[in-house]
Formats: C-alpha cells, sequence, structure tokens
C-alpha cells in the first residue's frame, strides 16, 4: 500500500473519531445550553411580571389609603347623621329598606349625594343588604356605560368588599365599574342589635391615574415584541376578560381570538406559574411562546407576561452557531493533521522514517520489481 493512501486511510479514520466525538461533546453541550438558557427566559420573565404586579400593590395601597380619609371625612361630617339613619319599614322599588338621614330620604336621592359630594370631593353612596348576601345600591351616583342609574344593581356576595363588610369591617380598594377604575371605601351599617345590614360608600374616578400607569406598561417590553397584561379570571372562565392590555383591554375570552380560554384555564389552577405552548406567528410560523404569570391580592387579577422565547435567546441562536462551526472545523484540523503526521513519517523501531527515503521500487504489474530496504538509521 502506498504512503499517500495509508495517509488518507489513517486520517479519515482520525476524522471520523474526532467527528464523533465532537458531536457527542456538542449535542450534550446543547442540551445543556439549551435547558439554561430556558431557564434564563423564565427568570428574566418571572422579575418582569413581579415588577408589574409590585408596582399594582402599590398603587392599590395608596389609592386606598385615599380612600380611608374620604371615609374619614363622611364620619366627621355625618357623625350624628349616620347614627341616626334608619328604615322607616317602607320598601322603594327595588323592595329595599327606605333610609333616611335628618329627616330626608336617601333611597334614589341624587340631589341629596351631590351635595355630599362637593363636601366629600367623592360620590357618596348606600347599600343594603338582601336576602342572598348581595349589597344592593340603593343611592348612587354610579352610571353604566348607557349613562343608566345603577340603582337597586347589586356588588355580589362573592366580592372582596361584600365579604369585608358583612364581618363588621371597613374596606377600601380599587374596584373597576362600568369601564372606569375607582378608589371606593366601604363602612358597615349596623340595625340597634348591631346586626350589618348595609354600608355607606364613598367613591372617587382615578381612570386618569390607571391611564398613567397602563401608558407605563405598555412601555415595558418582554423579549422584543411582547408586554404585560392582566387577566380578570371569573368563576365562568368564558368571562374572562382582559382588564389591562395594550389593544384588548375589556375583551373577554368570546371576543378574542387566539389562546386567551387556554391561559385562563392553566392561570385558574394556581397563584404563580409558568405556560408554554406553539402559536402561529403573523407570517403563519409556528414558535415556542413562553408566559409568565402572578395574581395579585389585592386586584383579584392574573398579572402575566411573555413572548416568542427566540427573543429571549437571540444570543443562545449565535453561540450555537459558533459551537457548530467549533466542531466542524476541530474535526477537519485533527483529519489534516492525522493525514499530515502519516504523509511526513511512519514509526519504526528506531526512530521515525520519512516518506520520501522509503527505498521501494513501484509495483508495475502487482509485483514489486525489487524489495523494499530501509536504510539503516543513522548512529
Amino acid at each position: 500500500m502506498s504512503t499517500g493512501k495509508l495517509a488518507t486511510r489513517v486520517a479519515t479514520a482520525v476524522a471520523a473519531v474526532c467527528a464523533l466525538a465532537f458531536v457527542l461533546v456538542a449535542v450534550f453541550a446543547l442540551m445543556t445550553f439549551s435547558r439554561a438558557e430556558r431557564h434564563s427566559a423564565e427568570e428574566a420573565a418571572k422579575g418582569q411580571v413581579s415588577a408589574v404586579v409590585d408596582l399594582l400593590e402599590l398603587t392599590a395601597q395608596t389609592h386606598a389609603a385615599g380612600g380611608m380619609k374620604r371615609l374619614g371625612v363622611l364620619k366627621n361630617m355625618l357623625g350624628d347623621a349616620l347614627k341616626s339613619a334608619s328604615a322607616t319599614g317602607d320598601k322603594d322599588a327595588f323592595g329595599m329598606p327606605v333610609f333616611r338621614v335628618a329627616g330626608e330620604v336617601v333611597n334614589g336621592n341624587e340631589k341629596l349625594l351631590l351635595r355630599w359630594k362637593e363636601i366629600l370631593i367623592a360620590e357618596p353612596a348606600l347599600l343594603m343588604l338582601n336576602d342572598k348576601g348581595d349589597m344592593v345600591r340603593v343611592a348612587t351616583l354610579l352610571k353604566d356605560k348607557e349613562g343608566k342609574s345603577m340603582v337597586g344593581k347589586p356588588i355580589p356576595a362573592s366580592a372582596p368588599e361584600t365579604q369585608t363588610v358583612m364581618r363588621g369591617e371597613e374596606w377600601a380598594g380599587v374596584v373597576q365599574r362600568s369601564g372606569k377604575f375607582y378608589v371606593s371605601a366601604f363602612l358597615p351599617l349596623k340595625d340597634t342589635q348591631g346586626k350589618v345590614i348595609g354600608a355607606w360608600s364613598v367613591r372617587t374616578d382615578v381612570s386618569e391615574d390607571m391611564a398613567r400607569l397602563s401608558d407605563t406598561l405598555k412601555k415595558m417590553k418582554f423579549g422584543d415584541t411582547g408586554y404585560p397584561y392582566a387577566i380578570k379570571i371569573e368563576k365562568d372562565l368564558a368571562d374572562s376578560f382582559f382588564t389591562l392590555h395594550p389593544k384588548l383591554e375589556g375583551k373577554n375570552t368570546r371576543e378574542v381570538k387566539g389562546p386567551l380560554l387556554m391561559l385562563a384555564t392553566e392561570m385558574s389552577a394556581k397563584d404563580e406559574g409558568t405556560i408554554s405552548y406553539m402559536y402561529d406567528d403573523e407570517n403563519g410560523k409556528s414558535r415556542e411562546k413562553i408566559v409568565v404569570f402572578k395574581k395579585t391580592p389585592s386586584w383579584g387579577w392574573t398579572v402575566a407576561g411573555g413572548t416568542w422565547i427566540d427573543e429571549y435567546n437571540k444570543n443562545a441562536a449565535s453561540i450555537r452557531l459558533q459551537m457548530i462551526f467549533a466542531c466542524v472545523l476541530g474535526a477537519l484540523v485533527s483529519a489534516f493533521a492525522a493525514w499530515y503526521a502519516a504523509n511526513r513519517g511512519l514509526v519504526r523501531p528506531g526512530g521515525v522514517l520519512p516518506w520520501w527515503r522509503m527505498r521501494c521500487a513501484r509495483w508495475p504489474n502487482g509485483r514489486p520489481s525489487s524489495p523494499c530496504r530501509l536504510p539503516k538509521p543513522s548512529r
């Protein structure tokens, strides 16, 4: 066998072994790196979602403190009048007891509430408990989206403000009514036996503050194209809707195409977590999305945020290409080194013999014309 052919075979064998070794190392490294980059993406999204939750909690606490101050003004302004509020035994149009303050009927009396509003710089209201445990508005300035009075409309028994009032405790927080945000504070109203029968309320419109907060959140980015949003998870998951969203605020699962119902289902099972799923982008390409979510105690919302996972891992993709290039280059360099070594010399007892010193004749007819003779190594 000629030295050239032997060198080629050695180089090929070495290249194959090196290539296999490099591939195994690369696969292991890429698997480890992929797990690490996914973990890094999740941690980045979790940090951003937690920041949004903290901002919302701080906003709620600040507004709640303001609501309690206004409730204190109501107490001071109507101290004796509040104590003298009493049911007459009559019923209003909604079957609720008619209440009077200083001889003036409160039920449905907008003129009275408007006078109080000028003093409080907030909208007062009176609510009464019905047999179902709901708090029914018997006097309010609140209007629905069509401009109709909300008198007679209940706050469900499951609402945090209702449950707090039922325990005889005051409550304050941010609520969403008819598409607007308000700070509401509730003062339990008790009968002569100390039983809670309703509540006085003061409410301030903070929609402008919430709009500014929403604008701030819209500037926050998850990856390149992702953004934070909030969902109100309802008992009937199909009624769940966006409370904060750059484009879909107020829309529910029936009005939105996409994975909202799936996300609401997943989010309803726990207070925080991570969801990953495949979804088609605007070009119809199926890509993996990651969503991190966390509930806000004060708001009862679920804050979420995320984006395409490859947007978090742009640097990782570049590193993967570099690793592949390095593996290929390493295999080629090893093959060349093996070929070069095989061509430069063969190992024999006593030393290395360069190929050009081999004293063998060519084999023109398949048989050697003269035997190969190796020179004696120089001493």
